[in-house]
């Protein structure tokens, strides 16, 4: 679905994230235990993600970027999921939401341990 640009319809953040389907999937989202190691800061999710946050480990200055696409508009996945940046390889790494999330904290703990 298009959605229009500002210029041509007023578009309040309400009209957008029903047009983006962001109310009908919050439903699903797992809670999520994160691992007592990392420091998580939540961050606007621009560019279309649903959610986003960064981690990295306490005391530490390096991190890593994680968004949550509930709706294919970021990447490729046919199904929700969530993509690091950088993984311990410094690619991308993508895990299907509400599966994956152990393997998820996995990556990113890997990739904050690795050296800089």
């Amino acid at each position: 679905m298009a959605i229009k640009s500002l210029s041509t319809e007023l578009i309040t953040q309400s009209t957008l994230d029903n047009k983006r389907g962001f109310r009908e999937a919050s439903v699903f989202i797992p809670y999520i235990k994160f691992p007592p190691e990392l420091e998580v800061k939540l961050i606007y999710p621009f560019g279309g993600a649903a959610a986003r946050f960064i981690a990295r480990l306490q005391d530490k200055n390096k991190t890593v970027s994680v968004y949550l696409d509930i709706n294919s508009s970021l990447g490729c996945m046919d199904s929700m999921y969530w993509e690091i940046y950088p993984a311990a390889d410094g690619d991308i790494a993508r895990f299907i939401m509400g599966d994956e999330e152990k393997e998820m904290f996995e990556a990113i703990l890997e990739s904050l341990n690795e050296e800089e």
